[in-house]
């Protein structure tokens, strides 16, 4: 069996060693950005982290359609445990540039923390990227949608 390699950065992309800790949405929105390739086609993008949050790499594990970007917990999670990532933050974009989680969106990412849990990798976020800079963290949006619940 051939062992797994990750590509560590694309020739866009900044040399992730310079980059400190991802301690925010913001952040891994940036680190991220350059890895998006062709704004018509959805792609997704893991960021992984090593225990204190600084990027070990960074690749596209998959490339869609218009609409849809196939993927499974397997192949993010793959990368993952060959460069024993303390954590993933995952984000794709949405070349409608709307940046508002779909359904699907909020079922594969329940889905995947499920699989991060099994193999003891956190889940840090999962980010929506859209047009000009804009984004959603699934995981601020959360956090917001419990605060108006206890209110």
């Amino acid at each position: 069996m051939k062992p797994y390699r990750v590509t560590l950065v694309t020739s866009e992309a900044k040399d992730l060693s310079e980059l400190g800790p991802v301690l925010n949405p913001e952040q891994a929105a940036e680190a991220m950005r350059p890895h998006f390739g062709d704004p018509s086609r959805e792609h997704l993008v893991v960021l992984y982290l090593d225990h204190g949050a600084k990027p070990l790499a960074c690749e596209t594990v998959a490339v869609g359609s218009l609409a849809a970007c196939a993927h499974s917990p397997r192949a993010i999670l793959r990368a993952a445990i060959a460069l024993q990532a303390d954590g993933i933050i995952v984000g794709h974009n949405h070349p409608s540039g709307n940046v508002a989680p779909s359904p699907e969106d909020e079922q594969a990412t329940a889905r995947l923390a499920e699989a991060c849990k099994l193999v003891e990798v956190y889940l840090v976020d999962s980010i929506i990227m859209g047009h000009e800079g804009k984004y959603t963290s699934l995981r601020q949006m959360a956090e917001i949608q419990a605060i108006r619940a206890k209110v």
